[in-house]
């Protein structure tokens, strides 16, 4: 599932491990600057948030030409 998301998002076998991944057990949350699961999506019903800035990483969104996303989680 992984190499067919970063296929379509034209990411070169060489940045993909460069990449922030978020799980939460075996459920994939995000994969920063490139998709958000549905799951933890803002939305009406969203109670807490958690915002997680990777600052070192900023360095590589611009290397990849990639968007920066925060990434939110509601429970």
């Amino acid at each position: 599932k992984l190499k067919k998301i970063y296929s379509k998002y034209k990411i070169q076998a060489s940045n993909r491990d460069s990449i922030p991944l978020f799980f939460a057990g075996n459920n994939l949350l995000c994969i920063c600057g490139l998709i958000i699961s549905d799951n933890v999506k803002l939305g009406n019903k969203t109670k807490k948030v958690l915002s997680i800035e990777i600052l070192k990483w900023k360095n590589i969104i611009k290397r990849l030409n990639i968007y920066y996303y925060l990434f939110f989680y509601s429970k």
